[in-house]
């Protein structure tokens, strides 16, 4: 839980600009969000907050306000299907998604990165935040598949 107190300033700055205040379930959430040092449905934060009395539509209201405020990041690993991480304390990094069985691999890039920069510099865009995702089938996957159509030639 090294960064829930960076955390917990963060979002208490970005709940007063609405007005708002950080109240017991929005910190139970948030404590069950920085607990975990990887990715996570909502379905876990939902288990986790529960202990603290948090009930899973506050914890759908909450993850929200945690994205908008910039502590945890939606990625997408299926259509219709989206898990979430923390990014506070985190080095920035992009994903490489398995659409098969939606397993996500992260990786940082010196390279991308600075290309994203000259990007935005060329075009006049000031970026306010960014993600990189590159879809496909893991190694896994792959060799699985391979197997199986090893196994098919057989049969004939």
């Amino acid at each position: 839980m090294k960064h829930l107190e960076k955390a917990a300033e963060q979002l208490a700055g970005h709940l007063a600009g609405g007005g708002l205040r950080l109240t017991r379930p929005r910190r139970a959430v948030l404590e069950a969000v920085m607990a975990l040092d990887r990715h996570f449905e909502p379905a876990e934060i939902e288990k986790r907050a529960a202990a603290a009395g948090v009930h899973r539509a506050s914890v759908y209201r909450i993850l929200p306000v945690l994205e908008a405020a910039g502590i945890v990041r939606r990625v997408r690993d299926h259509p219709g299907r989206w898990h979430y991480e923390h990014v506070v304390g985190h080095q920035h990094h992009d994903h490489l998604v398995c659409e098969r069985c939606g397993g996500v691999t992260e990786f940082a890039s010196p390279a991308i990165e600075s290309e994203q920069a000259r990007q935005c510099r060329l075009h006049g865009f000031t970026e306010t935040s960014h993600h990189f995702v590159i879809r496909g089938v893991c190694r896994q996957c792959r060799a699985g598949a391979a197997g199986r159509k090893e196994k098919t030639r057989g049969r004939r």
